[in-house]
Formats: structure tokens, C-alpha cells, sequence
């Protein structure tokens, strides 16, 4: 028993002090703030929500007359995702993981004041941008482009923030003849979905998933180009 736990400690401590660790801890802070930033300035306020946990969580916030703090509904729900996680996916959900999906919730709630100021000043009124399709289209193109930056930088670390990720790989374990990313889709859909139900929207719907299409495209982007430079510096070392 004193050897296993020797090995453990041996190993946390060796991937502590490794160069590479801090630095994919600086890229996942960096990520998570992006994402609490486009998320409280972008998805709460105009109701274009993602899907997955954190998407789950703004719909609740608005159910509950926007008392429940979307940071920590998002991370109280992921909770048993990670616990179920350990217990079917073992080493698959990674200490980076919990702490980018610890990170995010924090800074979510932290920052929501700020954002929120940030809104009423300088940004077009949420009951009012519908009315502008244009802006709207604008807005979710921009909401796209930082968050799926954000999720971008989070992704190549090797990490992810929990959510429908998780729970996807969980569902992929039982079910897998269906791919990981349709299982992520179908359960982003139906986040999304119900968020127009909820909202009483086939607008917040439709922008909502333009805005999810945009997002993903950049995540694309970001995770091709860290493969092709990882790529380029093996080749080059030889």
C-alpha cells in the first residue's frame, strides 16, 4: 500500500514540476477567463446559450428569476459527472479537467458584475437586439469567435471543462456504434432546444445555434493548427 501511494505521489510530483504542466496551466486560465468573459457578456444577457452544462445552468438561472449563479449551478451539475466519470472512464477525466471546469465556474460568478456593467453601458439592451437582426447576427458571430477561442486554448492543453463532453464519453462507453461527436451534438441540441422552449423563442433558438456552428469552427481552426505545429517541431527534430 505504501509503494502504490508512493507511485502516485512520485507521479503527480514529477508532472508538477515538468515545464509543460505550468504552461498548459497558463493557457487554461487564460481559456477559462475568455470563456467566462464571452459567456457573461454574450450568452447570459441575450439568451443565445451553448449547450452542455453551462448551458443547462443560464436556463436555470432564468427559471429561477436570475438567482442562481450560473458558475456554480454549472459546477454543482457537473459533479456527478466527474464522480461517474471515475468510475466508468477511469484516467480519462484528468486533473486539468477538474481544474479548468473549477476555474471557469469561479470565473464566472466573479466576473459576472463586471460584465454585466459592461452590458448596460456599452451594449445594446437585450430586449431591444432582437429587433436587429443584423446586430444580432454580428454579435453571435463575434460571441462565436471568443468562445470558441477560449474552448480552443482549454481543448489543446489536453483538458476540457466537464459538461456534455463527459457525458458524452460516458453514453459513448454503452452506446458505441454512435460517435462521440454525435452524442455531443444531440445533447447540445437539446440544450439548446429547450433554452427556445423556455425563453419562448424559435429566434434565441436559431441564433443560438448559428452562434454554436461559429464556435465550433474555431475550435476547429485552433486544434488543427496546434496538431500541424506539433507536427512540424517532430519532423524538424529529426
Amino acid at each position: 500500500m505504501k509503494k502504490e501511494t508512493k507511485k502516485v505521489l512520485n507521479k503527480v510530483s514529477n508532472k508538477i514540476f515538468k515545464k509543460t504542466y505550468w504552461k498548459d496551466m497558463g493557457w487554461i486560465i487564460i481559456g477559462t477567463l475568455i470563456v467566462a468573459f464571452c459567456i457573461n457578456v454574450f450568452l447570459v444577457p441575450y439568451k443565445t446559450i451553448e449547450g452542455g452544462v453551462t448551458g443547462m445552468a443560464i436556463v436555470l438561472h432564468y427559471i429561477c428569476g436570475e438567482k442562481l449563479p450560473v458558475g456554480l449551478t454549472a459546477f454543482t451539475m457537473t459533479i456527478p459527472l466527474f464522480i461517474a466519470g471515475f468510475y466508468m472512464l477511469g484516467k480519462s477525466t484528468g486533473i486539468n479537467t477538474i481544474i479548468a471546469t473549477i476555474l471557469l465556474s469561479l470565473f464566472i460568478d466573479t466576473s459576472f458584475p463586471i460584465s454585466k456593467t459592461i452590458v448596460s453601458r456599452y451594449l445594446f439592451s437585450p430586449d431591444e437586439i432582437l429587433n436587429y437582426p443584423v446586430i444580432m447576427s454580428f454579435f453571435c458571430v463575434i460571441s462565436g469567435i471568443i468562445l470558441g477561442t477560449g474552448y480552443g486554448i482549454i481543448y489543446k492543453t489536453g483538458a476540457s471543462t466537464g459538461g456534455s463532453d463527459l457525458a458524452a464519453m460516458i453514453i459513448n462507453k454503452y452506446l458505441p456504434k454512435v460517435s462521440l461527436g454525435t452524442i455531443i451534438m444531440l445533447l447540445d441540441g437539446m440544450v439548446i432546444i429547450l433554452s427556445g422552449i423556455v425563453f419562448k423563442s424559435a429566434e434565441v433558438t436559431l441564433y443560438a445555434v448559428f452562434r454554436a456552428f461559429v464556435s465550433a469552427k474555431v475550435v476547429d481552426i485552433i486544434l488543427k493548427r496546434s496538431k500541424n505545429k506539433i507536427a512540424n517541431s517532430v519532423n524538424d527534430s529529426y
